[in-house]
């Protein structure tokens, strides 16, 4: 089957209307141009594409299957179920942030004459206090996994679904249905918006935005243009992809949020967020704001329900996943039935991860036919592991053994478990430093100011919070953010511990001072005793009268037994 390529094109086509079903839909254009909502088998067949032809590719010569082969790594798409659910989300995000954007109501002609007025006049600040008097149904959708488990070819291929332009020449408008934006490598916000504006001419061919690359434009400039952009060629959903690539330094948090609330509530875009976990540490504030906008839920990717699932679900899954893909062979020994001490040990290996797995199986019948034996065997694959994946040993041996402190030295690489924690400590941690119980931020900044907070948070001291905070500062600099929130909790305890088993000194208090303690206190009595013996003054306090009584009790009480 050929891959799946319509939309491909940049150029555009024309819209073909198709009466919408859906009455909130119907009578506009931008939903109407829209391919309908597929089945689940006609998604399946659709997304599947790439396929190798057993039969007809072993009899070819070596350099021409080991060519075909290769193509496996970007073109074999296996489908599985949380495909579909991306594929409700994104199709919902679209139509939906569409309700309110009919280019036929006057209130979207009066939005575009609004923000144009604001930009040629240069009154940035503005844009933010416009009221349209309407309500966007727009949302903001985040998708968040390990690396290689294949977010990103399913985010991409979801979108090729749909054209990306659509001309309506009755509207004398083009829409942009999906725009697909990586996140540049530590980028700014300034970087982010350029990407979009850049994007968005690729998509159309042109160089409107070119000028911008050039000239030194701000940030707040920069996003009013973007959200213009939005407005004008009605961009369905905006796709976010390497998230944890995203730097934003705290003083520009608030104007990241403004951000986004300019394009999802003003200018009425729905957004996907895509990016692996490592932006549960490096960036939670593009993702924490971004839950807080969900409108149809975050999906957290996990293909093979490796974390989401039971270890007999997520076997399940794997079983399917090596079963169906060791069919794409071209070696002319190759077993038909995967054997299962192959299966055990290509998990073993790849520890389930997508792309690792799929290397694996690509570079195993390359070898297989250099060397001429034409079958995968144990021994072969682990050879093949050994000579070709070094750099991923350390990581795939830490998952194996479930050694957090391992695990999180890989950034991109977690388990659900430690991403929650993460991301439940963060969540408190994060406050915007003004607000932050009157502690110097000369002293604590970045990271150690959110450890701090997040233990007044949890209800420590303010004294025992500072005192972790320099502890770590000064003896664990260089550990992760996890595990520094960790060490916090650990070492609180110890300092409550070690405080209570102080033993509390009695308070030395000279002879002559006697007299001024307390009347239960013996060091008063013989104060007051006067020119009386000590017995007799214990007597008369009744201790040894107390004690007598009660021996002679005892006494009488026994000769009677």
């Amino acid at each position: 089957m050929e891959q799946f390529n319509l939309f491909e094109s940049e150029s555009g086509v024309n819209a073909l209307y198709i009466d919408a079903e859906n009455e909130q839909y119907s009578g506009n254009p931008l939903i109407e141009a829209l391919p309908a909502f597929l089945s689940l088998e006609q998604l399946k067949k659709i997304l599947t594409g790439f396929e190798l032809d057993l039969a007809s590719e072993i009899i070819k010569s070596d350099q021409v299957r080991i060519q075909s082969v290769s193509q496996l790594k970007h073109n074999y798409f296996q489908f599985m179920h949380c495909h579909w659910a991306l594929y409700e989300k994104i199709d919902l995000a679209i139509r939906n942030g569409y309700m309110t954007r009919n280019p036929s109501a006057p209130s979207v002609t009066e939005r575009l004459q609004s923000r144009y007025e604001l930009l040629q006049r240069g009154n940035i600040e503005g844009s933010g206090a416009l009221s349209f008097n309407m309500k966007h149904s727009s949302s903001c959708t985040s998708v968040v996994g390990p690396a290689g488990t294949g977010k990103t070819t399913a985010a991409q291929k979801i979108c090729s679904i749909y054209p990306k332009v659509i001309h309506h020449p009755e509207f004398n408008r083009t829409q942009v249905v999906h725009l697909y934006v990586d996140c540049p490598f530590n980028g700014s916000l300034k970087m982010l918006c350029l990407s979009i504006l850049n994007a968005l001419d690729k998509a159309l061919n042109t160089n409107q935005y070119g000028y911008l690359r050039k000239k030194r434009t701000d940030t707040e400039s920069l996003i009013l243009e973007v959200s213009q952009a939005v407005d004008r060629y009605s961009i369905g959903v905006l796709v976010i992809d390497e998230l944890q690539h995203m730097k934003v330094k705290s003083k520009d948090e608030e104007l990241l949020q403004n951000f986004f609330v300019k394009l999802v509530n003003e200018a009425g875009v729905s957004i996907v967020l895509v990016g692996t976990t490592q932006v549960y540490q490096e960036n939670l504030s593009v993702f924490r704001f971004a839950r807080r906008m969900d409108g149809f839920g975050s999906v957290e990717w996990d293909p093979l329900l490796r974390h989401s699932g039971t270890p007999e679900e997520y076997m399940k899954f794997w079983h399917k996943f090596s079963e169906n893909l060791w069919r794409q062979q071209v070696l002319r020994n190759a077993d038909k039935e995967l054997p299962s001490e192959v299966e055990t040990l290509w998990f073993d290996l790849s520890q389930g991860i997508v792309d690792i797995a799929v290397c694996l199986f690509i570079l195993c019948q390359m070898q297989a036919i250099q060397d001429r034996s034409e079958r995968i065997t144990p021994n072969l694959m682990r050879t093949v592991f050994n000579r070709n994946f070094h750099a991923s040993r350390p990581m795939l041996k830490a998952l194996k053994e479930g050694d957090v402190d391992e695990i999180l030295m890989y950034k991109d690489l977690s388990l659900p478990c430690i991403e929650k924690f993460a991301l439940q400590v963060s969540e408190k941690a994060y406050n915007e430093t003004k607000h932050v119980h009157n502690v110097d931020e000369s002293e604590f900044l970045g990271k150690w100011l959110k450890i701090y907070q997040a233990m007044i948070d949890d209800k420590f001291d303010k004294n025992v919070a500072v005192e972790v905070t320099r502890i770590l500062q000064d003896k664990h600099e260089n550990e992760s953010f996890i595990k520094l929130c960790s060490l916090a909790g650990e070492i609180a305890k110890k300092m409550a511990v070690n405080e209570a088993n102080k033993k509390p000194k009695s308070k030395a208090v000279n002879k002559k001072d006697w007299h001024t303690l307390p009347a239960n206190d013996l060091r008063f009595s013989f104060s007051q005793k006067g020119n009386k013996s000590a017995y007799e003054m214990l007597k008369e306090k009744g201790y040894i009268a107390q004690l007598a009584v009660t021996a002679n009790e005892q006494l009488s009480s026994s000769t009677k037994r």
